[in-house]
């Protein structure tokens, strides 16, 4: 387990993600002052999420992708030890600015605020693996964290009745809002999990196929 973490790290585009958790763990310290009141909080605390899906979505590069395309190594694992450690960073940062938030008097709904930061990290994931696997692109964190930016800001044109960013807690639609954000969430889930599929993956196995089953008789074939 230890030379698998110690591999995923190697393997991690590391300027990418911590730079990205870096200039998260910034804003909100910079915006210590906006923290001291719930509406300052919810627009802080959403900035930063955004930060950190991004930088969670560049765990998807996999410049030696097709180098070990023909490895044993399944390829949910090959991307789940770069993420579990993207997201770890990720989630330290998180907790650290929740804490900040609560200390300087915002009191933030942190549960419905982690939400939808999981929910936006599942999109940039789901993004980053859609474009390496249906697009062939090894390095597709450059696109998935700029759809994460899109989708926020695709989801301030949405009507009333599918809003996402509800204005706060105790106000009309922020319920119905998150049950929004956790469809989303199984949403993205669901891309995700059919974009790590193997795509030689079968039901019973590898399907043999003609030539496969043609082999044997070309190797006695080259044996005489």
């Amino acid at each position: 387990m230890t030379d698998r973490v110690r591999y995923g790290w190697l393997a991690l585009p590391r300027p990418s993600v911590l730079g990205g958790c870096a200039a998260a763990g910034l804003l909100g310290v910079a915006a210590w002052r906006a923290l001291d009141e719930p509406t300052g909080a919810l627009m802080v605390l959403r900035g930063t999420a955004v930060l950190l899906a991004c930088a969670v979505a560049f765990a998807v590069d996999d410049p030696a992708g097709d180098v070990l395309a023909a490895s044993p190594t399944p390829l949910r694992r090959r991307f789940g030890m770069r993420i579990l450690l993207a997201g770890a960073l990720a989630l330290a940062v998180w907790c650290a600015l929740l804490l900040l938030a609560q200390a300087a008097g915002g009191q933030p709904p942190a549960a419905a605020l982690s939400l939808e930061a999981l929910t936006l990290t599942a999109v940039g994931l789901a993004a980053g693996l859609a474009f390496q696997t249906w697009r062939g692109i090894g390095s597709p964190g450059i696109l998935a964290a700029p759809a994460v930016a899109g989708a926020v800001l695709a989801s301030f044109a949405l009507p009333a009745k599918w809003a996402l960013l509800a204005p706060g807690p105790g106000l009309p639609g922020w319920q119905e809002a998150h049950q929004r954000w956790a469809a989303v969430l199984v949403v993205a889930v669901a891309v995700g999990v059919l974009a790590t599929r193997d795509r030689a993956a079968r039901r019973g196995g590898v399907p043999v196929t003609r030539n496969a089953q043609a082999a044997p008789y070309v190797a006695n074939d080259t044996a005489r």
